[in-house]
């Protein structure tokens, strides 16, 4: 018996043979239908088969799925044996319409999703879904509800039967609207469509109208960037001291208040100089509070100087603000005690310089010999009263000078009398 008979009769068993008269009458064997069924026009079983066995198929197949079966084997649909679709391996029938994926698959929803398995499934893999396609387009999923599980919200649908959902907010988030401390929002009516404040993306992330809400009060500068709890500090979300409207700021800011201006008599009325933007930009006019205008150099002060600590009492009382010597007797003690000279510092001094003191001296001395320095003169500190010529102008000296004028004496008065301008005539 030869090897290739052998090999015939594999592949004869492919086919069923039904005998048939031949032309002399013998009964002759004629292959009538392959075991697959009818098979496509063109096809052989040298396509998947081999001569040496039936099983296992060639590894090199000619058969193409998609070209006789009309239906692309790709995915895991390429991984699977052909019995699992074609029931007793007759290719013919089909388990069911290849169009329809229920036909081979059970429908885990149970009907409760209209759309085609295709538009939510691949055939890579049943369970690699995207839920932003997965769900119907006029209920996107966005924010954190994308981070949720299917059972988080289907909560009574089991083995995959999502059952469409009532979409209002407070169908799954009716606890947090009932329980939130801060604001009553059932008391205060709010409506359970939470996206009205809320988004999905950060449920903190709140945008509603306080004014409206707190009847007046808006939430603007600094007011807009902190939390909720620094006003709303009270267990059940209340405000220790409610203010009457967005200008009572002494309602919230009374210890501030009076940690600055405790003893000041400065008004409660924070917003005469302060905004709500930086509480310490102070638009404040001195002039206008005090009478006293902050000018050349005054306003370079820092208030605790002229104040007393945070009681804003002041260490002085000027009666205007050019009584420099209600606040500056000390140093006019320093420098010009018993010289006569006047109190009005102004006449001499600058606010903007104490040191560039301008005044009107009983001769010139800021040119020629007499342009030195003070103390020559006025030898006894802080007395301008007290001078003296002797020191440069020695007796010997004047006393020949003199020998023919009447009256002469050799003391520093007698000089001035006779020499106001400091020169010989």
């Amino acid at each position: 018996m030869t090897r290739s008979w052998i090999r015939g009769l594999a592949l004869a068993a492919c086919v069923v043979s039904t005998a048939v008269p031949g032309p002399d009458g013998a009964a002759a064997q004629e292959p009538t239908r392959s075991l697959h069924g009818a098979l496509a026009e063109g096809l052989t079983c040298l396509d998947c088969h081999t001569q040496e066995a039936w099983s296992p198929l060639a590894e090199d197949m000619a058969f193409d799925h998609a070209d006789f079966g009309g239906f692309v084997l790709e995915g895991r649909h390429a991984d699977v044996s052909c019995a699992m679709c074609h029931e007793g391996l007759v290719f013919d029938r089909a388990s069911g319409a290849q169009e329809e994926c229920t036909s081979c698959h059970l429908d885990v929803h149970q009907g409760t999703i209209a759309r085609p398995c295709s538009a939510c499934h691949s055939v890579s893999s049943f369970t690699d879904l995207d839920p932003g396609v997965v769900h119907p387009a006029d209920y996107p999923l966005e924010g954190a509800h994308l981070q949720t599980s299917c059972e988080s919200c289907h909560t009574d649908d089991l083995g995959g039967a999502y059952a469409p959902l009532d979409r209002e907010c407070a169908t799954c988030h009716l606890d947090e609207y009932l329980s939130v401390p801060l604001v009553d929002h059932e008391e205060l009516g709010f409506s359970t469509d939470c996206t009205e404040c809320h988004s999905t993306l950060d449920f903190r992330d709140v945008a509603f109208d306080h004014f409206t809400v707190s009847g007046g009060f808006e939430l603007i500068g600094r007011h807009s960037a902190i939390e909720c709890t620094a006003c709303h500090s009270l267990p059940d979300g209340g405000i220790p001291e409610s203010p009457s409207g967005p200008e009572d700021c002494i309602a919230c800011h009374l210890d501030d208040y009076e940690d600055e201006h405790g003893g000041s008599g400065f008004p409660t009325d924070c917003l005469d100089c302060h905004t709500p933007f930086d509480w310490d930009d102070a638009d404040f006019e001195h002039a206008s509070a005090t009478g006293f205008a902050l000018i050349e150099g005054h306003d370079q002060l820092l208030c605790i100087e002229c104040h007393v600590g945070s009681s804003s009492e002041t260490y002085f009382s000027p009666s205007n603000p050019e009584d420099c010597y209600a606040c500056h007797v000390e140093d006019y003690e320093v420098r010009h005690a018993g010289t006569g000279f006047s109190t009005d510092c102004r006449a001499c001094h600058q606010a903007t310089t104490w040191e560039g003191a301008t005044f009107e001296h009983a001769f010139v001395i800021d040119t020629g010999p007499h342009n030195r320095g003070c103390e020559e003169c006025h030898a006894v500190p802080g007395d301008f009263g007290f001078f003296t010529c002797l020191t440069c102008h020695d007796q010997p000296r004047m006393d020949d000078k003199h020998s023919e004028e009447a009256g002469y004496s050799y003391d520093s008065p007698t000089c001035l009398s006779c020499h106001p301008t400091g020169r010989d005539s």
